[in-house]
């Protein structure tokens, strides 16, 4: 179906302000505007020239009409306006997930506990919202209609007419207006009758949106919702909403989404609003960068929208003395110190003398570094290196070193090198600029490369020298420096290269200045050189090239460094100027005063070069929404939450995941029957204490169905057990007890295992303390701060605190945290504890409210966000948190809340009723106090009995049975024997024990009573100094330090399994009650369990039958068995389970018997005189006797005696025994 069978008549030709162009297709829509996709295919897709078509459906109304459109470019027409129909209806989308929100807040207890005038002002502002929602499909229909005709628009040979063009400088460069080419486009001619009709089906919606948009404004509960509010001020005018969409859509019909649709953000709001779009507040870093980097194609002079804004700056550099490479991550921010804190090599790599490496990341660019080494036998010669990196955990390796540079013969030095998409540039010591392509260095060896261009001849006939080399952000451009000119040419080394600074312009800097170092800006934009002023100063300063097509000055700084060499590197934001022991800092566009921040320094090291790369993070990526939970009712209008969950988290300064991973729609809208009844969960509870007795475990809870829904209402929650983490107390420390006492101030005392008597040791505080008749005190332990109160006081105040020698404290930096706001009587603080960091804080006025961590950890320039949990409880009188638990206590009741406030479905319900009371403890009894056990398995409670007069503390157990029913059974409830005829009786728990305290006594107790529980008195005031109120601390001792587990010995056994012996040492003893040393020291452990390998088992081989031939040659069939399977990755078996072998493989004509020679056996009989030699001689061939020749029986070992007579002479002898020895040769021949 086509997309534009209703297209409005949106183009108004106007011959002022415009271009006229004869009729073209080779560019009917400026490619910048274009999406980077369309930019690439559409041309090809395009009719060269205007041509008649008869079947195009996505713009029907161009059949039979010359146009530029073919059929092969309506899938991308067909694609771009689906991307339309889905961004435009996120409008909507957006702005109906923030109704649902607002309906989820109706269904909490902020909504239920605001006044009726802020429940009228979110009611309303809701209703308006809805109404918005109800009006939208008019105004969709008609943007819909104005992208298709901005779409087909594309089709128009007469594209040029309806186009506003700037005028181009005269002065510009024919590279500049190709440059250009597209972008001097600055609008499209819009019909006044277009905007006219887009208005009527969007006026309806823009007085709804407008009127919703009020009314959230002057509702502070409606603007402190989850979901970030849509930018709906586009559609509040005819004028801005025509702007809008001649920006967005008309100039830009094919773009990509994320950029065709206004940014989303929330008004500048009153300080009392809050909202978790990431886009809200200015100061938002995160936000910022994410719409920066979605304009960057319109916006290429925006540096924080460029490539590099997601990922990582390293720093590597080439040092001497001794000679290594060295890496830093570059901080983010001008002046931060660098920290070369990671070794890549040092001998191994070489003498370095230069060094580069590519930024990873980039399309095409792999990830090298490149380093020019002096030659071990030739000082005046250099190498280069390539090497592959990774990053791993944040930490670079090197790999894969091959020698690329220059060939095996040549001796030449590096003056600078570069790299880009896998290509190498090389600058050398005879002024020229050669390329190494990656194809001829993947083939291994050394080359000289391809030369690209040499620098200009000196008088005498030798080259100028290349003092910098430097490639433009997508390696199409190369710079070059030589000490009087800069240059500039293509990386591919076609055409000439340009002068872009010469040496008139080098004067106007001063004197005899020579440039020394050049460096590129990432996002080229800028150019950076140092220049040595030799003649003046002997001294270097910064120079900064603005480059096309922006117009400048050279900038230089009036700062001046003391030395002949500098070396630049630049990122998108800072750049780093370094010299022979130190490097700077400054940013980019400095200006000329500018003083560099020094950010590294080491008189020990020389500097010989560095470089800065890029390495892309990991991005976050997000999942598809999809339910979490179901609807909070089946009916009368319910909300659905959503999440998006993370599939991979960012790493390495990746792009964040987005905040928005929660949001809510509506569902189950149909109306309920009247009588429909709601789910009623109770409070999750405790099923056990915590896993550790100290630090960290695991608590297992439970929750019960109170009531079940009926007749549509809203369903209980799926979840129903659950594992919490819980902390019980901490490991390894000292304990201490706090008293405020208003006559001697804050004094402490360490508690001990077995304590008879507290005596007290004064604390010294900077600054008055306060200390009135009943004081509350509580203490953060982990971070040190000291929480006080007088009962029925009006602030809470914090102090600072540290204990110094023989456990002496001190309290400095006071700050009052806490003063209750409210119309009319200024309330009062009822009680206050700490948990966790938190502050929880009970007042007069009938609320309990929080205070979090990062709330009281921040600056004290402002005064800490409160959170109120609960309200409308009644007349309060005391307040305990242990874990998940709130307890709080009226006269007449205790009641269990959760340290997060009330959530949907749940209700607090009270664990001591009115009637229990009443019953256990007695009529006319009220409470004055609770007190959690810090396991939250028990609490303590003291009432008051108000006819007999007396105080009495009694345990109460925590059970689900009980808090579902109200009720405490007698066996529930521990009654400690004695009573105070006071109410100033309280009660104070630790993690090892509990105290009882008035103003002039303290007792101790167990943790558990029973019936013959009794107190131990451990202080009694014999002075005025009466005790108004007591706290604990915690002081974490130094646990005992011990190194890693380190072998000792080998493994017993290669498999199998052996032993190994382990060991490890103490680092530090324990100290200050730290945890002490482990006694093993020493162990054994199992090693090497795998099974031995076993192989494979085979019989021999076994012949099968007979030969095929008795002589001759013939087979014999052999066979053998798998006696054995392998196993344990033993050698496998042969599958060669057959073989055929030759056998009788002698001729069938016979073969003659072969004797040896003669030979001694023995020595002679005599040694002289003439004696007896025993002789043999062997069968070399028996085979002779098989083939029926001559035969050899009787041949082997025959014995041959020779006597030796005595002649009186050797000679005769030696004669007579030859002749012999002839004579029997003969006989044998015979």
């Amino acid at each position: 179906m086509p997309f534009s069978r209703s297209v409005l008549v949106l183009l108004a030709s106007a011959s002022w302000g415009l271009v006229h162009a004869a009729p073209s297709c080779r560019n009917p829509l400026f490619p910048v505007h274009w999406s980077r996709e369309c930019s690439r295919m559409c041309p090809s897709l395009l009719h060269e020239d205007a041509a008649v078509s008869n079947n195009l459906t996505a713009c029907p109304h161009w059949n039979g009409l010359a146009s530029c459109c073919s059929t092969g470019l309506e899938a991308v027409q067909h694609r771009a306006f689906a991307q339309w129909k889905l961004s435009l209806g996120e409008i909507i989308v957006s702005w109906r997930s923030y109704a649902a929100g607002m309906t989820m807040r109706q269904l909490t207890k902020v909504y239920e506990y605001s006044d009726d005038e802020m429940r009228v002002l979110f009611d309303e502002a809701l209703a308006a919202v809805r109404h918005s929602t109800a009006v939208f499909g008019p105004c969709l229909l008609s943007m819909l209609q104005y992208a298709a005709g901005m779409i087909c628009f594309m089709c128009d040979p007469q594209w040029e007419a309806y186009l506003y063009k700037s005028e181009l400088p005269v002065a510009q460069t024919e590279e500049e207006k190709r440059y250009l080419a597209g972008a001097s486009y600055d609008a499209v001619a819009v019909a006044s009758g277009t905007c006219a009709a887009l208005w009527a089906g969007c006026e309806a919606f823009s007085t709804a949106a407008r009127d919703a948009w009020d009314k959230i404004l002057q509702c502070p509960l409606a603007k402190q919702i989850e979901q970030p509010l849509p930018d709906l001020p586009p559609f509040f005018s005819k004028p801005d909403l025509c702007e809008w969409t001649r920006a967005a859509i008309a100039l830009q019909p094919l773009a990509e989404t994320s950029r065709m649709l206004p940014e989303q953000r929330l008004p500048k709001l009153p300080s009392d609003a809050s909202t978790t779009t990431e886009t809200a507040s200015g100061e938002d870093e995160v936000g910022l960068r994410r719409l920066q980097e979605d304009t960057d194609d319109i916006n290429p002079s925006n540096r924080t929208s460029s490539p590099y804004a997601w990922g990582r700056w390293f720093l590597v550099a080439a040092f001497r003395q001794p000679d290594e490479v060295l890496v830093a991550k570059a901080p983010g921010a001008v002046g931060a110190a660098l920290d070369f804190d990671e070794l890549l090599g040092r001998d191994e790599l070489g003498r370095v003398h230069c060094v580069s490496a590519t930024s990873f990341g980039r399309t095409g660019t792999p990830a090298e570094l490149y380093t020019a080494a002096e030659a071990e036998d030739e000082l005046q010669s250099q190498f280069v290196v390539r090497y592959a990196y990774k990053v791993l955990e944040g930490k670079i390796t090197l790999s894969a070193a091959t020698d690329v540079w220059p060939a095996p013969d040549a001796k030449r030095r590096v003056a600078g090198l570069v790299a880009f998409g896998g290509n190498l540039f090389v600058a050398d010591d005879e002024g020229q600029i050669s390329r190494l392509p990656a194809a001829s260095m993947a083939q291994g060896g050394r080359t000289d490369g391809v030369q690209l261009y040499a620098t200009p001849a000196e008088s005498d006939g030798a080259r100028q020298p290349i003092t910098g080399l430097a490639v433009s952000e997508n390696g199409s451009v190369l710079f070059w420096s030589t000490p009087s000119s800069i240059f500039k040419g293509q990386s591919d080394g076609e055409g000439r290269p340009q002068t872009i600074f010469g040496q008139e312009q080098l004067q106007e800097l001063g004197g005899s200045s020579a440039i020394v170092h050049l460096a590129s800006d990432p996002l080229d934009e800028l150019l950076f050189f140092a220049v040595h002023r030799g003649a003046t100063s002997q001294s270097c300063r910064l120079s900064r090239l603005p480059l096309r097509p922006r117009r400048g000055h050279v900038i230089t700084t009036s700062f001046e460094w003391p030395t002949e060499q500098l070396w630049i590197s630049a990122h998108s934001q800072i750049l780093y100027v370094a010299a022979e022991h130190g490097i700077y800092s400054l940013p980019v566009n400095f200006s000329t005063s500018v003083t560099p921040r020094l950010v590294f320094s080491d008189q020990k090291k020389l500097l010989t070069s560095f470089h800065s790369f890029h390495v892309r993070g990991t991005d976050c990526v997000l999942g598809d929404w999809r339910a979490d939970g179901a609807c909070t009712k089946t009916c009368g209008g319910g909300v659905q939450k959503l999440i998006r969950p993370v599939l991979t988290p960012a790493a390495g300064g990746g792009r964040p995941c987005s905040e928005q991973q929660v949001r809510y729609k509506e569902c189950f809208d149909q109306p309920c029957p009247e009588n429909a009844t709601d789910c009623l969960m109770g409070q999750w509870i405790n099923l056990a204490v915590c896993s550790a007795t100290c630090g960290y475990g695991k608590l297992h809870q439970r929750r019960s169905v109170l009531r079940h829904a009926a007749f549509g209402g809203a369903e209980c929650p799926e979840e129903q057990e659950r594992s919490v983490d819980c902390l019980l107390a901490e490991c390894g420390g000292f304990d201490f007890l706090l008293a405020a006492m208003p006559h001697m101030g804050l004094v402490s005392s360490q508690l001990l295992a077995k304590q008879e008597k507290i005596e007290w040791t004064t604390s010294s505080a900077v600054g008055a303390v306060h200390i009135g008749s009943k004081s509350i005190v509580a203490i953060d332990s982990d971070n040190r701060f000291l929480y006080m109160a007088s009962s029925g006081g009006e602030s809470v105040e914090r102090w600072s605190m540290s204990v110094g020698d023989g456990h002496i404290m001190s309290f400095f930096a006071k700050w009052a945290v806490f003063t209750p706001q409210a119309k009319g009587t200024q309330p009062t603080i009822v009680d206050f504890k700490v948990q966790a960091a938190a502050l929880y804080i009970a007042t007069s006025d009938e609320m309990i409210s929080r205070i979090d961590e990062d709330a009281l950890l921040t600056s004290r320039a402002e005064p800490p966000l409160v959170q109120v949990l609960y309200k409308g409880l009644g007349r309060l009188r005391s307040l305990s948190v242990a874990g998940t638990y709130l307890l709080w206590a009226t006269n007449k009741q205790v009641t269990l809340g959760t340290v997060d406030g009330p959530e949907v479905l749940v209700t607090e319900r009270p664990v001591l009723s009115r009637k229990s009371l009443e019953d256990l403890v007695g009529s006319s009894s009220e409470v004055v106090q609770v007190e959690l056990l810090w396991d939250a398995s028990r609490f303590f409670l003291g009432a008051w009995d108000d006819v007999q007069k007396t105080m009495s503390i009694f345990q109460v157990s925590i059970s689900p049975d009980s808090l579902a029913s109200a009720i405490v059974e007698h066996q529930q409830l521990r009654q400690l024997q004695q009573t105070w005829s006071t109410q100033a009786v309280r009660i104070l728990a630790t993690p090892f024990s509990a105290y009882v305290y008035s103003h002039l006594q303290i007792w101790s107790l167990p943790l558990h009573l029973n019936e013959d529980t009794s107190l131990s008195l451990l202080y009694e005031s014999k002075t005025a100094a009466n005790i108004s109120g007591l706290g604990y601390f915690f002081q974490k001792g130094l646990d005992c330090a011990v190194s890693a587990w380190i072998n000792v010995s080998l493994c017993s056994a290669s498999c199998g399994g052996g032993l190994v012996r382990q060991a490890r040492e103490i680092l530090a003893k324990a100290s200050e009650g730290g945890s002490p040393c482990p006694a093993e020291l020493e162990r054994e452990l199992p090693c090497n369990e795998l099974q031995c390998p076993v192989d494979c088992k085979m019989s021999d081989w076994k012949d099968e039958g007979h030969c095929s031939k008795s002589c001759g040659g013939g087979t014999l069939r052999q066979t053998r068995l798998v006696l054995s399977h392998p196993m344990f990755g033993g050698q496998q078996c042969s599958r060669v389970l057959e073989q055929h072998v030759l056998c009788n493989k002698y001729p069938c004509k016979g073969l003659d018997c072969e004797v040896s020679g003669w030979m001694d056996q023995g020595h002679c009989s005599r040694s002289c005189g003439g004696g007896l030699q025993r002789q043999f001689r062997k069968v070399e061939d028996l085979i002779g006797t098989i083939y029926r020749n001559r035969s050899c029986v009787g041949v082997p070992y025959v014995e041959h005696q020779s006597q030796m007579q005595s002649t009186g002479s050797i000679s005769h002898l030696l004669s007579r025994l030859s002749r012999r020895q002839r004579s029997e040769a003969g006989h044998a021949g015979r």
